[in-house]
């Protein structure tokens, strides 16, 4: 009989292919570290920065 703990040491030695699966959305961004303060990074085609300065003129 296989117990949940070998299932965990095989994943954890990477022979299964596992996959996570998220109930809500997830965003992934870079972070950056500076004197143990943790910063999020922007980027150029970030959906979530385009959608702060949208306004009634840039809507389709």
């Amino acid at each position: 009989e296989i117990t949940a703990s070998e299932i965990w040491r095989y994943a954890l030695y990477g022979h299964p292919t596992l996959s996570i699966y998220f109930q809500s959305p997830v965003i992934f961004r870079r972070i950056k570290t500076r004197k143990n303060k943790i910063f999020l990074m922007k980027g150029k085609d970030d959906p979530v920065n385009r959608l702060c300065y949208l306004n009634s003129d840039i809507i389709l």
